[in-house]
């Protein structure tokens, strides 16, 4: 809904459609806002540029749709009312422009916050309570101990209190943890609990931020975002609550609930992966330090120790996020590092339904173990999701107490890589449908180790009868360069066997979508570079998995041949 007064260096106001004023930011940092009216040159870009939107608002919003059936104008004062009932159902997003250099276009972009976002009062917010849950992962959990509970926004501390840690922050002063408070309130000295780990936090210091400045308050309430100061509260995602973390309502399951958890952000799996090494030896401990410090920051990237190669992993959602965890082991813990080659996060997965039926029987003398387990595994719609299981299973003939094992050993079947080319299982989805248990010899460790055995004798099967295949990461490349380089753009995408999806022009430019395997861009910023002149750039991310060629296939199987070769 903005329109830009000049571009590059000579960008000095933008236009506001909706109000048909210029606003110009004057001074060092843009603080000084000065409205006009808009200049001639101007004028008839304005006026498309409202007709478009209101066009816009009017195929989402039906108050402003009607007008715009019986030829009527709605008022600056509809259109912001519209706009603001779109934004709350997610149906419009308003677009303002900007420069980051001397804050221009910020105040507006404040403005268009107040304006037509939520205010805590109007979202509805819910806390998940798990009951009679033992075990710590939270994606074994049966569907039936969870409850969502909804949460009070009022801001007053009569309600228990639930905040969301979403980053932190190390600094020279110690580190912060940032926290949205979704319900009550805490002050300082208060003590609080994380819901994940059960740690009690004493709240000895509380800030509010500006920048990079920190302001001491005294009390944040629902709705605020605050930090703690100095305190290791957790890692990004955990739910603090309070000591008395009862959430009052008619359809808690339980009086005082073991755990209550915010819902966890959509974390994808990494898709590139590096080995990592120090290169002073004698720095393994400020190394380890800073990788378990990153891991808490950032839920994207993973770290793994490969006892194969007997080498540590960095994992994460492309070449550029390693490389900057990189940098900042050497910039912020003196800690420089050796890269290794990258790595792609293949997948194998099932094309085929096949069926299981697996017993674990072992007896030594004592009390044995037993568990027997009865149904499918077949392929997801979606190539390479996370895998999933489902327990369809009636009766007693397993216990419901086993089901959560027998999950975790299917899991843990699907880590230990498929028969092609070693790489993990995704994709998948688990059906247990019958089993059987014996009364004395069943017990968790035999019912994990039949989920283990049920994916293994699975593989056999699908191995037999052609019903594996291996699947890449494909990603969503955006290529923005001069409009006389988009022959040569199109050409390097085909070269890595990539999918041309759009070119739409931008001026002197030209925006490039294309679909390429990761496997394959590899050096393209190079070649981009190469054959634009040093003019191009490009953005990548993650889109979805897909069948890998044949050719990808042959090398795969090749090297993982070797490495079984070198391990005898």
């Amino acid at each position: 809904r903005r329109v830009h007064g000049g571009k590059e260096s000579d960008f000095h106001a933008v236009i506001d459609v909706i109000e048909g004023r210029m606003i110009e930011f004057n001074g060092d940092y843009g603080e000084h806002i000065v409205e006009k009216d808009v200049p001639i040159e101007h004028a008839a870009r304005t006026h498309d540029a409202k007709e478009e939107l209101i066009e816009r608002i009017a195929d989402v919003d039906d108050e402003v749709g009607n007008l715009f059936l019986e030829d009527k104008r709605p008022s600056d004062s509809q259109l912001h009312a519209a706009i603001r009932r779109c934004v709350l159902n997610r149906l419009f997003i308003p677009v303002y422009v900007g420069s980051a250099l001397r804050n221009k276009g910020v105040q507006i972009l404040l403005n268009g916050v107040v304006n037509y976002l939520p205010d805590p009062s109007e979202v509805v917010n819910t806390v998940i309570e798990y009951s009679n849950v033992e075990d710590d992962d939270e994606s074994l959990l049966d569907p039936e101990n969870i409850n969502k509970i909804t949460l009070d926004s009022s801001r007053d501390s009569d309600s228990p209190f639930v905040g969301f840690v979403f980053k932190l922050d190390a600094t020279s002063f110690g580190q912060l943890t940032y926290i949205r408070v979704y319900q009550g309130s805490i002050r300082k000295g208060d003590v609080v609990r994380n819901s994940r780990t059960g740690d009690k936090i004493r709240l000895s210091r509380l800030v509010r931020l500006h920048a990079s400045q920190l302001e001491d308050i005294s009390e944040a309430r629902a709705g605020d975002i605050c930090a703690l100061f100095g305190v290791d509260a957790g890692a990004s995602g955990d739910t603090l609550i309070s000591m008395t973390a009862v959430v009052p309502t008619a359809n808690s399951k339980s009086a005082a609930p073991q755990r209550l958890a915010m819902e966890r952000m959509f974390v994808p799996e990494p898709v590139v992966s590096l080995s990592v090494s120090p290169v002073d030896r004698n720095a393994s401990e400020k190394f380890r330090r800073a990788l378990t410090r990153f891991q808490r920051e950032d839920p994207t990237l993973r770290v793994s120790y490969d006892h194969e190669h007997k080498e540590t992993l960095i994992s994460g959602m492309g070449e550029l996020h390693l490389e900057i965890y990189s940098q900042r082991l050497d910039s912020e813990f003196g800690c420089p590092v050796k890269l290794g080659q990258p790595r792609v996060s293949f997948r194998e997965t099932f094309t085929e339904r096949v069926n299981f039926d697996f017993l674990h029987k072992k007896q030594s003398g004592g009390r044995g173990q037993f568990g027997r387990v009865k149904g499918y595994i077949e392929p997801l719609s979606e190539l390479g999701a996370t895998s999933e299981f489902v327990d369809s299973t009636t009766g007693t003939n397993i216990p419901k107490n086993f089901i959560q094992h027998i999950k975790r050993g299917y899991l843990a079947g699907c880590e230990e890589g498929g028969p092609i080319t070693g790489n993990k299982l995704s994709g998948i989805r688990m059906v247990l449908q019958d089993g059987a248990a014996h009364a004395v010899d069943s017990n968790d460790i035999a019912f994990y180790l039949a989920g283990i055995g049920a994916v293994r004798q699975s593989l056999e099967m699908a191995t037999d009868q052609g019903r594996l295949a291996v699947a890449e990461p494909t990603m969503r490349v955006e290529i923005a360069a001069p409009a006389e380089f988009s022959s040569d753009i199109s050409y390097e995408i085909i070269q890595r066997h990539g999918k041309l999806v759009s070119q739409q022009p931008a001026g002197d430019d030209v925006i490039v979508d294309a679909e390429v395997p990761l496997n394959d861009m590899f050096g393209f910023s190079g070649s981009l570079r190469s054959c634009t002149q040093g003019k191009g750039e490009f953005t990548m991310e993650f889109l979805s998995y897909t069948h890998c060629r044949s050719d990808t296939v042959e090398k795969l199987v090749d090297l993982y041949n070797q490495r079984k070769t070198q391990r005898k």
